[in-house]
């Protein structure tokens, strides 16, 4: 489906929708460019990242850098963060702060 860039502002919300089972192109009048918006899969697009960032590394004696070790390293802190907003919540509740 091909919309011009003006539509695209106008019905965002609808466009977003459609792009669940479809793509959408975008045309920007005076423009020699096409723009498209589809729907991507968080993990594949993560995934592609740490892929690119790994060939930018390529070469800089950092290639052996474990991306999965770094996945559960993010996982981890992130884990840990949550774990540790719960803990100070529940030190604040004995402590009677808000």
């Amino acid at each position: 489906m091909r919309v011009s860039s003006t539509e695209i502002q106008n019905n965002f919300g609808k466009y977003i929708q459609l792009a669940e089972t479809q793509s959408i192109y975008i045309e920007k009048k005076g423009s020699d460019s096409i723009y498209k918006l589809q729907k991507v899969d968080k993990k594949e697009m993560l995934n592609d990242i740490l892929n690119n960032l790994y060939g930018c590394l390529k070469g800089s004696g950092l290639e052996n850098v474990d991306v999965d070790g770094m996945r559960y390293q993010i996982i981890k802190e992130k884990h840990s963060h949550v774990t540790y907003d719960e803990k100070e919540k529940e030190d604040e509740k004995k402590k009677g702060t808000p």
